[in-house]
Order: structure tokens, then sequence, then C-alpha cells
């Protein structure tokens, strides 16, 4: 009950956000059916609550067969982060998904998160973020639940796509990965790029910080999103790239930079 009233009120304010800027909505995704219990009741909730309206754009799921339109480049470390570093970058998850995770999801879902905290740190070019051990015992539903779930619960990673696919082997091991945007493959763009994000995510937090109450924390937030961003469509508007970086976004951008922020200074979303 106490997560989905934190729910409700981080919803509640992306749509207060959009509702500020007096402007419609796209309506959502999901393979609903497909994910189980206690997702499909809060997926279902936040439909309820937003009247299927919540910005949120249809992710794209690939089949194996597909992998070949897309430029899989596995991550070569040019460096490996640090562990003020990994902490950093840590700081904003939400790992409400995480916790009811099994050992082998946890596994994967560990992988894909150092391969995105060394993409966020290192220059290598790369054509997307995935696990570099196969993973058996996970079908396509749930390997694509998996990194479903894992790009909603870490928005600071805007360099990915709202895209989903995995590879299989010989062996029948599967590896989930995430597309990165055609913009941010290039190393020294995506590096350029994450120095911008992360100063004014910084600065913001260590606005946020200053409040003493949940509550204080909340409302700034929401005032810092409201003054530095217009509702507006774009390349990046499912990514909190577009709000922070852009100044425009839709309410899935309101709510990824909002979930970042609340994560950071403490108010777990």
């Amino acid at each position: 009950m106490k997560r989905l009233q934190m729910i409700k009120r981080v919803v509640a304010a992306g749509m207060a956000l959009c509702l500020t800027f007096g402007i419609g909505m796209e309506h959502p995704m999901v393979y609903a059916s497909e994910i189980e219990e206690p997702v499909q009741e809060e997926i279902e909730q936040i439909q309820m609550m937003t009247d299927g309206k919540c910005g949120l754009e249809q992710p794209e799921f690939l089949e194996p067969e597909e992998i070949s339109e897309y430029s899989i480049t596995l991550y070569s470390n040019d460096r490996t982060a640090t562990s003020s570093e990994v902490e950093y970058w840590k700081s904003f998850n939400n790992n409400y998904y995480y916790n009811q995770l099994s050992s082998i999801e946890k596994k994967a879902w560990d992988e894909l998160e150092r391969s995105c905290i060394n993409a966020a740190v290192g220059s290598s070019d790369i054509g997307s973020v995935m696990v570099s051990t196969g993973i058996t015992g996970m079908d396509r539903s749930a390997l694509f639940n998996l990194a479903y779930r894992f790009k909603l619960s870490h928005p600071q990673y805007f360099f990915l796509k709202n895209t989903f696919g995995y590879m299989t082997n010989s062996s029948g091991e599967s590896y989930p990965y995430i597309p990165v945007y055609d913009e941010f493959q290039n190393g020294v763009a995506r590096q350029n790029a994450v120095h911008t994000f992360t100063d004014k995510i910084d600065s913001w937090v260590t606005t946020i910080s200053q409040q003493t109450y949940d509550e204080q924390k909340e409302k700034a937030a929401f005032d810092l999103i409201c003054n530095n961003t217009v509702y507006q469509s774009g390349t990046y508007d499912q990514s909190a790239y577009s709000m922070v970086c852009e100044g425009k976004t839709v309410c899935v951008g309101y709510t990824a930079v909002l979930q970042i922020l609340l994560n950071a200074v403490g108010v777990d979303t």
C-alpha cells in the first residue's frame, strides 16, 4: 500500500506538470497481460488514474531475427567505473522491481546496470548496453519485461532508447540488450551530453536538498521542473534528456526527471 501511494504521488505530480501546460497526451503502451503481479496491478492503477494519458509511447520489442537492423556493439571498457562513480549513478535508482526479481534476473539486471554505468563514465563508441553472460530459463516475455522494467527504474541513463531486444546463441542462452540513441553512440558526444546532464541534475539536487521534509523536497522538485521546461514533443521526449538538456518534454519526461531528483534526495519513488 505504501508503494502504491508513492506511485500515485509521483504520477499525480507528473500529471499536474502536464496540466500546468494544458496539453493533451498520447495513449500509453503496454503488454500488461504479460506482466505478473504486482506490476500488473500498478500499471492498471496508473492507467486508471491517468485515463490512459501519460505521454508514454509504446516501446519497440525486437525479435532475435531483427537484431541485424541495429548495430549491436558490446561495450569495450576504456576504463572501469570507480566505486564513487558507481555509487553516484546508483543514487538515482528505484529498487522496487529489483527486489522482486529471481537470482537469475538480478544477475542480468546487475550486468545491464554495470554496462550502463560504464557507458556513462567511458568514452568508447557503443550501439547498445547488454548483458555479457548468457541467461537461461527466461522466455521472450520475461526477457522483455526485465529490460523494460530496468529502463523504467533507471531514468538517469538517458541515452537508452525505448527499444528492447535480445540475442540468442546455439546453446539456448539469451542476451537482453537496450539500444542507445544514435546521437549518443559516439563516445565523445555521449560524454558531452553526460556532463551537461549531470551538471544540471547536481545543481537541482543541491537546491532540493536544502529542504527538510519530503513534502518540501517534492514541491521544490516540482517547481524546478515547471520553471525549466515547456510541454513539447521531440526526438528524446521518452528520455529525461529532453527535459534536462533541451527544456522540453512530455509527461513521461517530467516523471522521469522527478524520479531522478527525488531518489537522489532520499525520497524513494
